[in-house]
């Protein structure tokens, strides 16, 4: 598991991230606009509004039958593509950003943690990357109104909640690339170094911050003229929505995120697959050790790991004296389980990871992603009921890499009672 140092995260927040907004456009902004940015209302419920900026930023959202904001798809002056999908909370559940993608879970008032997915699919955890305390609790404020029933949202309410949760998403990229979990060479790096849209200080999250600065929630500002949406070029896009064909100039804004997925190397499937393993390993601890275990039936399947020194965590013996512990537990099915180690309290040498088929439908397909010192490999299998499966070793303190068991091959059960 990756570390967070404490002066690497400030200095990379200190220089790229303001916090959810950045500067004001240094262009004179054109008329029918606030500060170069404007609405344009769709007459669609579910995807009320399309936002555009004169730099070239485009943003539309959709929101879910609760009237929450569910989803922002925000593509950058360079058309890099940003798409974000919230909870009922408010709060990043996922992003992709041009063809990387980014899990949240245990999101608090101002850390998270993060799994990111690369073209390729490799996965690195990233916890404890600090999220805008106050950014947060006003998206958390947004969607708790929604569940008490407010009337339907207004374009300033949208455009403040789309912009808090895009800035929230935008900071964390631009954390993860200081640490090189996103390469600052690509073109995803490139963009938040430059100060672009999926960094902290793209032009349209920087207006809405200042437009919230100034206005709260009122609208009258942000809904522009046909004037300015002529003016600025997207006559043909994005005045659309207040033209003719209101619904498809939407449907093409946020078709971005229709075919984020897949427009890598990996099919749809499988970067679903990889977003479900990293919410595994999210649902439980991590450090330098994290194991974790999912499954395809209701059957009772345990996760076992053995530590250096010969002592086997699981669910008859919960913490090691290594400093292991089992943390989540499933009897019911699917998982996940999961067995780690905090940061820099595993102890050198070789570990052992197993499958076991405790009671319940039988055969069980099995994934099991470990992480180690940051490298997040996975491994899968079938277990029947009184099967034990060996999944992998692997040593910690030298370069020596994990290793696929043997089927089968695994030592004698020593059964306990839940």
């Amino acid at each position: 598991m990756r570390a967070l140092p404490f002066l690497v995260l400030l200095a990379v927040l200190v220089a790229g991230c303001d916090l959810v907004g950045g500067g004001e456009p240094e262009e004179e902004p054109v008329e029918g606009s606030f500060m170069g940015l404007a609405a344009a209302p769709t007459d669609d419920p579910d995807r009320p509004y399309v936002f555009t900026h004169q730099s070239g930023e485009t943003m539309a959202v959709e929101l879910d039958a609760a009237d929450r904001l569910h989803r922002v798809a925000l593509r950058d002056r360079a058309g890099l593509e940003l798409v974000v999908t919230l909870g009922a909370d408010g709060m990043p559940t996922t992003a992709t950003v041009g063809e990387v993608v980014l899990v949240y879970a245990n999101v608090r008032s101002d850390l998270a943690d993060v799994v990111v997915i690369t073209p390729s699919g490799e996965s690195t955890v990233v916890r404890d990357v600090t999220v805008d305390a106050d950014a947060a609790r006003r998206v958390r404020a947004f969607a708790e109104a929604r569940r008490a029933g407010q009337a339907p949202p207004s374009v300033g309410e949208v455009a403040n909640a789309a912009g808090l949760g895009v800035g929230i998403v935008g900071c964390t990229i631009t954390v993860v690339v200081g640490l090189g979990s996103i390469p600052v060479t690509g073109p995803i790096g490139a963009t938040v170094a430059g100060g672009g849209a999926l960094g902290c200080a793209g032009a349209v999250v920087g207006v809405l911050t200042e437009y919230r600065n100034r206005h709260g929630t009122a609208s009258a500002e942000l809904e522009g003229t046909n004037a300015f949406f002529n003016a600025v070029g997207a006559a043909g896009a994005i005045g659309e929505c207040a033209g003719a064909n209101p619904v498809a100039c939407v449907e093409a804004a946020l078709g971005l995120a229709s075919g984020a997925l897949s427009r890598n190397a990996l099919t749809e499937a499988q970067v679903q697959q990889l977003i479900d393993d990293a919410r595994a390993l999210l649902a439980g601890g991590g450090g330098d050790v994290q194991v974790s275990l999912t499954w395809n039936t209701t059957a009772d399947l345990d996760l076992w790991v053995t530590d250096p020194a010969g002592e086997r965590i699981y669910y008859g013996n919960r913490t090691s004296a290594s400093g292991g512990q089992l943390d989540v537990d499933d009897t019911s099915g699917f998982g996940p389980e999961n067995i780690f180690w905090p940061t820099n309290g595993a102890p050198a040498g070789t570990y052992t990871v197993q499958v076991d088929h405790y009671a319940g439908a039988s055969p069980s397909a099995w994934r099991v992603t470990t992480v180690v010192a940051g490298r997040t490999q996975t491994f899968t299998g079938s277990v029947s009921t009184g099967q034990t499966d060996a999944v992998t070793t692997f040593t910690v303190g030298s370069a020596r890499t994990a290793r696929r068991l043997p089927p089968r091959f695994a030592p004698p059960r020593e059964d306990a009672a839940k």
